[in-house]
């Protein structure tokens, strides 16, 4: 543990970038996703825009798209963006649509008769959409969302092969000064495991909880 203890400073800055870059990555990525998400069960063409990016997102390797955000792309057009937005905006985006497609998949699945019933009881669109839909929905999309929250902040290590100063470029600083890999990677691990356990192991729980009622 004394690779922790006597690297705290580096530790403790990497993991606020980290932290910082998902942070970013999160609220841009489920604000917007979840509103392309709604949008998309109304325009079919949404829908199909939104299917079809997160299917090229998920076919191009994450390096390989920060890569070229970062290097042919700006040179493309002659500008010069710093590593850290770059790296937050291709997790954004790659957020966005994710989130995009959850949401969208759960509200095509609601349970239809919880709408009949709504209706002829004559309640509001707006009372429907609040006290129904909402609900039902984030009850079955908070399991799946957590667990992709989780792989956004894996997926951020990424973001040092292009110069950000995350969690991961400090253990190579640290492995740099001390030289010793095996421990200082054990403690990395470790201190992925204590931030993405709880949360994904909350995800899990939710999306059971959420199939068990269905299935009731």
């Amino acid at each position: 543990m004394s690779v922790l203890t006597d690297n705290t400073s580096a530790w403790l800055a990497g993991l606020s970038v980290s932290l910082s870059l998902c942070l970013i990555a999160w609220s841009t990525g489920i604000f917007v996703g979840t509103i392309l998400g709604i949008a998309g069960t109304r325009l079919r063409f949404l829908a199909r825009m939104t299917r079809g990016v997160n299917g090229f997102l998920l076919s191009v390797p994450l390096i390989v798209l920060l890569f070229y955000a970062h290097y042919p792309l700006q040179a493309l057009f002659a500008i010069t963006i710093p590593p850290f937005p770059t790296g937050a905006a291709i997790l954004s985006v790659c957020n966005c649509f994710a989130v995009a497609e959850i949401v969208r998949s759960e509200l095509m699945h609601v349970p239809v008769e919880h709408l009949w019933v709504a209706r002829m009881s004559n309640l509001p669109p707006q009372v429907i959409a609040w006290r129904v839909m909402m609900p039902l929905v984030s009850r079955h999309v908070m399991g799946p969302l957590l667990v992709q929250q989780v792989a956004v902040l894996q997926a951020s290590l990424l973001t040092s092969f292009i110069g950000v100063q995350e969690l991961f470029r400090a253990a190579l600083r640290v492995n740099a000064v001390t030289l010793r890999p095996i421990p200082i990677f054990t403690a990395l691990a470790i201190i992925l495991l204590v931030v993405c356990l709880p949360v994904l192991s909350t995800g899990w729980y939710l999306a059971r909880r959420a199939s068990a009622r269905v299935q009731a």
